[in-house]
Parts: C-alpha cells; sequence; structure tokens
C-alpha cells in the first residue's frame, strides 16, 4: 500500500460486496472522496449508464464466476469544463488460501488522451472506409501478399460475382479476377499481373477487354507505397460505354485521373500512419498536465498531420460520387462458439507463421445461441486479430516466450432476451524486441471496415476502443444481441471397458507422449500420438470421416501457437467432434483453469506428474467404464476421484498379484485402491493425494530400515495432512509393541483384507 500511494496509483481494495475497504490518495481524487473516506460503493462514482454493467462486473467476480474484467466508464467532472472523464476500471480478485475470493483489487486508468488520439483517427478510417465501399466505379484493394484487403459491391455487380464482398476478405486476388473473368468476351479479363514488391509505386497499368454483353471496361491499377516498400495495390474498373445505349469516350476516366485517385488514396494511408503514430490532436490535454515542450511539438505535429489527412480525404470523397450509405446488416440465427471455432482455424495459419501463441476465453455466461450478423462480427474480429499480427516485433518467436494474441467474450448485460457482448483482442509481446510504430495501409484499411461493422452492430453508437502499450495493443468493442437459451448437449457414448478404445495423446513433450502411451497400452487401449493442435484435429478429423472416430482426447496444456484450452475448443464446436471427450494433463497450471475448463468443454483436469492410477480412474469416469459414473457437467479432478468414494487405500506390496486379488473386496465395496510395488512409487503416489489407509509389506518394497517405515510415511504424508492408518502386511502376527496401526496376515484373502481396513476406518466410512 506505501509503494502503490508514493507512486500515485488511483487503487482501490473492495469487499465481495463492491464496497471499498482502503484507497490510495490518486483513488481518493477519482472517486471524489477526503482520503480515508471508506464505506462507500464504488460502483456509484461512475455514470448512471455503466453502473448495471459495472456491479454485475463486481457479483460476477465476487461469486468467482470470473477471476478479472475491465470496464470503461465515465467518472464524475474530472475536467475544468465539466465534462465527465473517461477511466478504465481493471478488476482482479484477490484471493485466500483456498483460492477462493476475499476481496475485490480494482487499478484505475485516465483514457482522455487516448480518446483524443482515438476521436481524431475514427474520422480519418470512416472516409476511407467510406471510399472504398461506395465508389460507384468497381474497386478491389490488394495487398503486399497478394490477397484483397477490401472490395466494393459495385465489382459484384459488374462481374456478377455471387460471393459477398466481405467474405472475400484475405482469399487470392488473382483467384477472384479468374472468377470475374467468366462475365467477359472468351474469358479474358479482368487481367492480373503479379506485384512487383521492390519496383515503387510507378507500376501502373491500363487496359481495355469486354464484358460478354458488349460493354467495354477500362481496367486501372496502380500500386502504393508503404514505409517499407511497396503496401499493395488498387484496381478500379471503369464502364467506358454505358448499359444499353450509346455512349461516348467521354465517359472512360483519363490515366490521369486515376493517377490522381490513386495519388490521394496513398497520400491518406501515408498521413493516417502519422496520426497513428502519436496520441492524435490532444494538445490542449498536453499543456493542461503540463507536458515537456517537445512532447507538445509532437501532439502538434500529429494534429497537423490528422487535419491533413482530412482534407485529402473529403477532396477523393467529393471527386468519387459517393453512392451508398452505412453497412446494413443481415441477422440470422448462429451459433456464437462454432463461428468462433471456424475464426479461429482461419487465422491459426498466419499465428504459426508468426509464432504467435493464440488464446480463447469465452465466460460461461455468454449465451451460445444468437441472432445477428455472424459473417459480419466474425470479419471484423478476424480484421482486428490481423491488425494485431501487424504489429508483432520483427523478431517475433525468437524469444522463449513468443507473442500472444487472446480473443476474449464476456456478457456485460442481459434484458428482454438482449445481452450485450463485449469484445477484446489482447496483443502480448513477450520478448525485448520493441513493436512496429504503425499500422500498414493495408491494415489500416482492415481497422477502418472493422470500426464501420463495429459501429452497425450497436446501432451506430459502438467503436473500437484502443490501448496501446509498451508490450502490446488492445482492441475492444462491444454489440447487442437477440439470445434463446441453448439445447442440452446429447448424452455421450459410453463404452463398457476401456480394451480397444481409441485415445489420442497430444503433447509437444516427446518423453510425456511416450510414457502416456505406455500406460494406455498396458490398459490395452489403442492409443495414437501428435506434438500439436493442428496435427490433433486433421487426424481426429480424418479418423471421424472414415466411420472410425477416436472418442477421447488426453492433452497437456503447454502446445505451441493453440494451447490445450484452445484445441478443447475447436474439438467441442467441431461439427464431426462434438462428442469427443477431453482430459487436460496442466504442466504448471495457473488460478482460473478450472473455469476455464468449463468454458471449453473440458472432462477432467489434472496436474502433472500424473500417478497411472489417477490417469485411468479419471478415463473410465469420463467414458462410463465404471460403476456408477454418470454423463454431467461436473470436471473431474484428482480431489474428486478420491471424495466420489466411501475411502481411499494404499497398498505398497511388490507382490502385485496376490494384492489385486485382495483389492477386489475393498472396490466391490465403493473404496479406492492405489497398487504401487516400491518405496519410491509410495512416496510418489502420497504427494499427489490423500490417503485414509497405508498397508505396506517392508520385506519386498525395499524400505531402507524397517523400524522407521512409519515415521518414512508420517514425513511422505507431511505435516499439513493428516497421517494415514498404516497396517503391516506380514506372515506372522505382531510381537511386542509397534509403531503400525494393525496388521493384515498374508497371504492376502478378500475377507481378511477388507476387515483388517474396515477396522481402523470411522464408521462413516463403512
Amino acid at each position: 500500500g506505501h509503494i502503490l500511494a508514493a507512486l500515485n496509483e488511483p487503487v482501490f481494495e473492495l469487499g465481495l460486496d463492491g464496497r471499498v475497504i482502503s484507497a490510495t490518495p490518486a483513488a481518493d481524487v477519482v472517486a471524489g472522496r477526503k482520503t480515508g473516506d471508506t464505506g462507500y460503493f464504488l460502483a456509484d462514482i461512475v455514470g448512471q449508464r455503466e453502473q448495471a454493467r459495472f456491479s454485475q462486473s463486481l457479483k460476477r467476480i465476487g461469486e468467482g464466476k470470473t477471476v478479472a474484467a475491465a470496464i470503461e466508464a465515465l467518472v464524475g467532472s474530472g475536467t475544468a469544463d465539466g465534462a465527465a472523464t473517461p477511466m478504465e476500471f481493471k478488476l482482479a480478485a484477490i484471493t485466500g488460501v483456498n483460492g477462493k475470493p476475499t476481496g475485490i483489487g480494482v487499478w484505475v486508468r485516465d483514457l482522455s488522451l487516448e480518446k483524443a488520439s482515438e476521436a481524431a483517427a475514427n474520422v480519418q478510417g470512416t472516409h476511407l472506409l467510406d471510399l472504398v465501399e461506395n465508389v460507384s466505379d468497381a474497386c478491389v484493394v490488394e495487398g503486399a501478399d497478394g490477397n484483397i484487403e477490401m472490395m466494393n459491391d459495385a465489382f459484384c455487380r459488374l462481374f456478377a460475382v455471387s460471393e459477398a464482398p466481405q467474405s472475400m476478405v484475405g482469399t487470392s486476388c488473382a483467384t477472384l479476377f479468374e472468377i470475374a473473368s467468366n462475365a467477359t468476351e472468351k474469358r479474358i479479363g479482368p487481367i492480373y499481373f503479379p506485384l512487383d514488391i521492390d519496383g515503387g509505386s510507378d507500376q501502373h497499368d491500363e487496359l481495355e477487354f469486354r464484358l460478354a454483353g458488349g460493354e467495354t471496361i477500362v481496367q486501372g491499377s496502380l500500386a502504393v507505397d508503404g514505409e517499407a516498400g511497396v503496401a499493395g495495390r488498387m484496381h478500379l474498373f471503369h464502364l467506358k460505354t454505358a448499359r444499353g445505349g450509346t455512349g461516348h469516350d467521354d465517359d472512360r476516366p483519363s490515366a490521369g485521373l486515376i493517377a490522381t485517385q490513386m495519388g490521394l488514396i496513398e497520400k491518406i494511408a501515408r498521413e493516417l500512419i502519422v496520426s497513428l503514430e502519436g496520441a492524435g490532436s490532444a494538445v490542449l490535454r498536453g499543456e493542461q498536465m503540463e507536458l515537456p515542450s517537445d512532447v507538445l511539438t509532437h501532439f502538434r505535429r500529429v494534429e497537423h498531420a490528422a487535419s491533413t489527412a482530412f482534407d485529402a480525404v473529403a477532396g477523393l470523397l467529393d471527386f468519387s460520387r459517393i453512392e451508398g450509405g452505412p453497412i446494413l446488416l443481415e441477422p440470422n440465427p448462429f451459433s456464437l462458439r462454432d463461428s468462433i471455432a471456424v475464426l479461429v482455424a482461419s487465422v491459426v495459419p498466419q499465428a504459426e507463421q508468426n509464432k504467435v501463441q493464440l488464446r480463447l476465453r469465452i465466460e460461461q455466461d455468454v449465451p451460445d445461441t444468437m441472432t445477428g450478423d455472424a459473417a459480419r462480427l466474425m470479419l471484423a474480429l478476424r480484421n482486428l486479430i490481423e491488425c494485431a499480427m501487424h504489429l508483432l516485433p520483427q523478431e517475433a518467436g525468437v524469444t522463449e516466450k513468443p507473442p500472444e494474441i487472446i480473443l476474449s467474450i464476456a456478457p456485460e448485460y442481459a434484458a428482454e432476451q438482449k445481452i450485450h457482448l463485449a469484445f477484446s483482442i489482447e496483443q502480448i509481446n513477450r520478448g525485448s524486441t520493441p513493436k512496429p510504430k504503425t499500422l500498414p495501409p493495408s491494415a489500416i484499411m482492415q481497422l477502418a471496415l472493422a470500426r464501420q461493422i463495429v459501429r452497425a452492430l450497436a446501432d451506430e453508437k459502438g467503436k473500437i476502443n484502443i490501448e496501446e502499450r509498451k508490450n502490446g495493443v488492445t482492441y475492444t468493442f462491444g454489440g447487442t444481441f437477440l439470445f434463446a437459451a441453448s439445447a442440452p448437449p446429447k448424452p455421450r457414448p459410453t463404452f463398457v471397458t476401456l480394451t480397444g478404445l481409441p485415445v489420442l495423446v497430444v503433447s509437444a513433450d516427446l518423453e510425456e507422449r511416450k510414457q502416456l502411451t505406455e500406460h494406455m497400452k498396458t490398459w490395452r487401449m489403442q492409443p495414437h500420438e501428435a506434438d500439436n493442435a493442428t496435427m490433433a484435429l486433421q487426424l481426429l478429423t480424418r479418423m471421424a470421416h472414415e466411420k472410425n472416430p477416436i472418442p477421447l482426447v488426453v492433452t497437456s496444456n503447454l502446445l505451441p501457437v493453440q494451447d490445450g484450452f484452445l484445441l478443447a475448443f475447436r474439438i467441442k464446436h467441431h461439427h464431426f467432434l462434438k462428442q469427443t471427450a477431453v482430459i487436460m494433463l496442466a504442466n504448471g497450471g495457473r488460478p482460473g483453469d478450472a473455469i476455464a475448463c468449463r468454458e471449453n468443454g473440458i472432462s477432467a483436469y489434472l496436474r502433472q506428474p500424473v500417478a497411472p492410477q489417477q490417469l485411468n480412474e479419471a478415463i473410465a469416469a469420463i467414458m462410463g467404464a465404471q460403476d456408477g459414473a454418470e454423463d454431467d457437467a461436473t470436471l473431474i479432478t484428482r480431489h474428486s476421484l478420491r471424495e466420489s468414494k466411501k475411502a481411499s487405500v494404499l497398498v505398497i506390496d511388490g507382490a502385485r498379484d496376490q494384492a489385486m486379488f485382495a483389492a477386489g473386496g475393498l472396490k466391490k465395496r465403493d473404496y479406492r485402491v492405489v497398487l504401487v510395488g516400491t518405496a519410491a512409487e509410495a512416496f510418489v503416489a502420497m504427494g499427489q493425494e490423500e490417503f485414509d489407509v497405508v498397508i505396506v509389506d517392508p520385506s519386498n518394497t525395499n524400505f531402507a530400515d524397517v523400524a522407521k517405515v512409519v515415521e518414512a510415511i508420517s514425513k511422505a504424508v507431511g505435516a499439513e495432512r493428516p497421517r494415514p492408518k498404516i497396517l503391516l502386511a506380514s506372515e506372522s502376527p505382531l510381537a511386542g509393541p509397534t509403531t503400525f496401526d494393525g496388521m493384515v496376515l498374508k497371504p492376502f484373502a478378500k475377507d481378511s483384507f477388507v476387515t483388517a481396513v474396515v477396522g481402523i476406518l470411522p464408521p462413516q466410512s463403512h
């Protein structure tokens, strides 16, 4: 607390009911309270429109449904003119030793400067999008990689292309021109020439060809420079002769006209890059904060650049005969999670190329069956993810920790069968390489299109908030959708035995895969292997198509590009794989993993190193190959495996066959029995889970000192857990005083074995 106060950071500590317990001096200023004032509800300091959403987020964290949240809200009248100040609240659970929340921490950040920057960039992006989407001539924007960055409806109408313009984004421009050529005479045109990346912006082509109906088309193509060479190319298609009439050559735009249009677009791209470098036209705010003169000079330069870009776009708008208006949505019922699974599949190749770790978080309270324009929503998300990719360091992936891109979807509030969802794309650079300062022109266009879609999703009031940080950038926006209750999942098929059951083991660690498959072979299962999520999905899909599906996946949480949680999500929302069960083996688990398991449809979560007996029991419980197995949503863990039985018994005996025979009687009485053959195996088992009874035969289990067996077992259990009852397995009765709690005579017999265990347990465990 003293450190935070010294740093003048606005931080609150709240109780689970949302009341302020303590606050730093800077937080008191934000709240408009006297120093040391506590006991008030923090939600009361935000604007009335945000209070319900703010309170609901606090409640979700207090109930343990989520561990963190971020909310933007207006607070008080923090400026000289009395206007409310936009603030970002980051909420996080404060947990106790049992992992349950005991309070809520809140950190606050002033967003005034960022909002000023965004306002300037939003104006430029809107006009740029209007130019491309609504220009009357057919228009296609091609990126440096030869793929389509943007195209308009006029192109689809002119060349009878049935696909919607937004569905073609990211596909090959050459392929698009090949499809469009079917509408031309002799299927010649539009004509595609490969783009010379090093050739500069002097590349200009002007060609003519005829449509099947006889009309002449003039195609103009011009390259556009970026910061590092050619950033892409724009193609314009103009009717030389009007349809069905006697047109004049005057209808044809001159080469100079086309070049002028291209030059203006290039100028816009360059000016927008400059505007995105700085903090927008925030000179006044900077003067109020008494920033250094060199910083204010930079702000003034950014302000001038934004103004120049605005003038350039406005002139081009007047020049281009704008016809259309805002994007019109086409709402239809859709499955949100199925759509996200398809989206993830489309961005995985680029993530693999950039060595990026993709992560996904869709909170449990987000409904799945909704009504809205799924295609445009997914396009906006994809464009923002690809913008985040563009801002990766040049040396991404060479550090030990690869950069991450995290897509999060959380509910903000729901009313009258409508729900408002918060979408977030967070890019985190883990290495020391600085991120690029600007977006390339192609990404600026993607960002502009995403902004237009978001405005339509939120009834013209929506906007994309951009938070630039030292180690990355975050894009956030909201959208409102109709929703309906989801149908319950179909029952998962069950299996009488694990013998012959196919299973896929997914791990990047060769030794881990080898060890797991060896265990499964001893259980007579049929293991397959994959070292990454892409390979796993390909194998699962192929086996499903061949009518030989794999009903179970055992995966590590640590996988490259797509971690175990994202793999489970894609499996659960794949058309052919929805009934596949997933077990996660966690290496270095984190708080919130249990919530993530339920969100992604994972059936069991076990920490590594996992005892073979634990894994076997988890598989049997999930696949139905045990008595009393149920098909429910309960997450199976090592604790739930133990709690589902009357008591847990560890047998340490090298004569395994005899011990297995005797243990059958305990299993029939619903006791859990774990068999090990050596002292070392016993110590590992006791370190992983808690036992009520330990039966040990020191003569064939290599204990160093028989007289100190009880002491060694007590030490392995640890002082923080109760010591189990310890029975000596021996061929002769005990003689004299001993530290054992009792004994079991050998050779083992079922009746005596069960009687000895039941006799030393409390009645409730019988």
